[in-house]
C-alpha cells in the first residue's frame, strides 16, 4: 500500500477495495489491542517501547496493547495527542462525553451553540465557546463522532474534539454559499480583496478573496476604471491559528443584496481524534468559497448585446476563498470517493444571475459567462485541485463592465503520527494538504 505518510507528501494513491463498514468500527487506537498474553513480565509493572505498552498485574500476567501516538519519554505509558490551538483540555473532556451520532440533514450553530439533528431534534453536547482570534472557536467534546449530512453555519469556526474515532459519512460542510459566509468568515477583519470603481463610462470589478493562494484580480472596465487586487496569502500552513477565507472585493463598495454581492469566504473546521478518521464513500469535509452574485436591480448601465439588444449591466463581484480544514488522528482512512475541499468561488461578470461555488472535487467552479454582451468582461475561475484562481475579464469600450476574480484556495492540514499512512485512494484533496507530525503530551 502506497499512501500519504508522514512527514512526506504524495498527491495520488493507488485504487484500493473501498471502506466497509467493519473498517469504519475498527478502533485505530488500540487495532492490536488490548488483548491478554501469556509472556512473562515483573509483577506490578507497566513498560512501553516503541509503539508497545506491557501492563503487568500482581500475577504477573501481560496485557500487551498498541499506542496510538507512540510512547511517552517516560517509557511508563502511551503519549496523548496535544491538539493544535491548545485545546488539551477540551480533548480531556471529550473522555467522560456523549458520543455524537448525527443523521438525516443535520445542521450546527456556532452563534447559537446548538445541534440540530436530521429530524429536527436538538442534540445536547458538551460545548464551549472561547474568543479566539483571527476568529471565535466554538469547541465540541464528544466520546466518539459518527455523522451524516451536516451544515455548519454561525459567527465561530468549529472545533472538534473526540476521545474515540470519528466517522463521516456525508458533507460535513463549512461552506460559504453565494455570498453567506462560512462558519467563523463574517468576523474576519484581516481581509483585502480590491474593490471595483466605476464612473459614468463604465466600471471594473473586484478582486476574489484570498488564503491559502492569492484571489484573483478583477477586470478592468471603461473610463480607465482598474480592476480590484485578488487578496493576499493569509494564515499559515499548520493552521494555527485555525482561520477561515475571506471574501471576494465589493463592486464599487455596494453590498446591498439588491445589487452585486461578493462570495463569501469559506469557514473553518478543525477535527482532532484520539482514535482514527474514517472518510467514507461519497463523504467530504468541506469548506468551500461561495460563488459571486450579479446585479438584480434596476438599470444602472445599459450593455450592448452582441444580437443588438440594449440589457442591464454593471461590474463583476469577486469569488471567495476556501477555508480551512485542520484534521489530527492517530490514523486516517479516505475511501476514493471522498475527501477534503477548501476551494474557491467564482467570479461574476455583470450581468444577471449567480456564479457557482466552489465544487466537491478538483475541478475549479467556473466563472460566469457574458460572451452574450458586447462590453462585459466574463468572471474568473475560482482555485481547485492545483489550478490557481482566474482573473475577471476586461471590457474597455463604452460603458464596459469588467468582471470579478476568482476566489483563491483555502488550507488544509493533516497532522498524523511519524510514519502513519492516510489510505486508501485516490480520495479528493484540493488543494493539497500540508502534512504534519501530531504532536503528543
Amino acid at each position: 500500500m502506497i499512501a500519504l505518510t508522514v512527514p512526506m507528501l504524495a498527491c495520488k494513491f493507488p485504487e484500493l477495495p473501498p471502506i466497509t463498514e467493519t473498517d469504519a468500527e475498527t478502533d485505530a487506537a488500540t487495532d492490536a489491542g488490548p488483548v491478554d498474553v501469556p509472556i512473562e513480565c515483573t509483577p506490578s509493572t507497566t513498560t512501553c517501547t516503541g509503539s508497545t505498552l506491557v501492563v503487568c498485574d500482581a500475577a504477573g500476567v501481560a496485557t500487551v496493547s498498541t499506542c496510538g501516538f507512540g510512547c511517552a519519554s517516560s517509557n511508563d505509558r502511551c503519549s496523548d495527542l496535544a491538539p493544535s490551538n491548545g485545546l488539551g483540555t477540551y480533548l480531556d473532556q471529550s473522555a467522560t462525553a456523549q458520543p455524537l451520532t448525527l443523521t438525516g440533514n443535520a445542521s450546527i450553530d456556532t452563534t447559537s451553540g446548538t445541534v440540530t439533528n436530521g429530524d429536527g431534534s436538538n442534540v445536547v453536547v458538551t460545548s464551549t465557546m472561547l474568543p479566539t482570534t483571527p476568529v471565535p472557536l466554538m469547541v465540541v467534546s464528544v466520546r466518539s463522532l459518527d455523522v451524516g449530512n451536516v451544515t455548519v453555519r454561525g459567527t465561530r469556526a468549529l472545533a472538534i474534539l473526540v476521545d474515540g474515532n470519528a466517522t463521516f459519512h456525508g458533507t460535513f460542510s463549512a461552506n460559504a454559499t453565494s455570498f453567506t459566509p462560512g462558519p467563523g468568515s463574517s468576523l474576519l477583519v484581516e481581509c483585502d480583496a480590491g474593490n471595483g470603481s466605476a464612473n459614468t463610462n463604465g466600471g471594473s470589478g473586484s478582486g476574489g478573496g484570498g488564503f491559502g493562494g492569492l484571489g484573483g484580480s478583477g477586470g478592468n472596465g471603461g473610463g480607465g476604471t482598474v480592476g480590484g487586487g485578488g487578496g493576499s496569502v493569509r494564515g499559515d500552513t499548520t493552521l494555527v491559528p485555525l482561520r477561515t477565507g475571506c471574501p471576494g472585493g465589493v463592486p464599487n463598495a455596494m453590498p446591498s443584496d439588491t445589487y452585486r454581492r461578493e462570495g463569501g469566504g469559506g469557514g473553518a473546521i478543525q477535527v482532532s481524534a484520539r482514535g482514527r478518521i474514517t472518510i467514507g464513500p461519497g463523504a467530504f469535509l468541506s469548506a468551500n468559497g461561495g460563488g459571486a452574485k450579479s446585479y438584480t436591480d434596476s438599470f444602472l448601465f445599459t450593455c450592448q448585446t452582441t444580437t443588438g439588444q440594449p440589457q442591464t449591466c454593471h461590474q463583476g463581484a469577486g469569488g471567495g476563498a476556501g477555508g480551512g480544514i485542520l484534521v489530527e488522528a492517530s490514523s486516517i482512512q479516505i475511501a476514493t470517493s471522498g475527501g477534503f475541499v477548501a476551494n474557491g468561488g467564482a467570479g461574476h461578470c455583470g450581468s444577471h444571475g449567480q456564479a457557482p461555488d466552489g465544487a466537491l472535487s478538483e475541478t475549479p467552479a467556473p466563472g460566469s459567462s457574458c460572451t452574450a454582451y458586447t462590453a462585459v468582461g466574463n468572471g474568473g475561475s475560482g482555485a481547485g485541485g492545483t489550478t490557481i484562481p482566474a482573473a475577471g475579464g476586461s471590457a474597455t469600450g463604452q460603458n464596459g463592465q469588467g468582471g470579478g476574480g476568482g476566489g483563491g484556495p483555502g488550507r488544509i492540514r493533516i497532522n498524523l503520527p511519524t510514519g502513519t499512512t492516510v489510505d486508501p485512494g485516490p480520495p479528493v484533496i484540493s488543494p493539497l494538504p500540508s502534512l504534519g507530525i501530531a504532536a503528543t503530551r
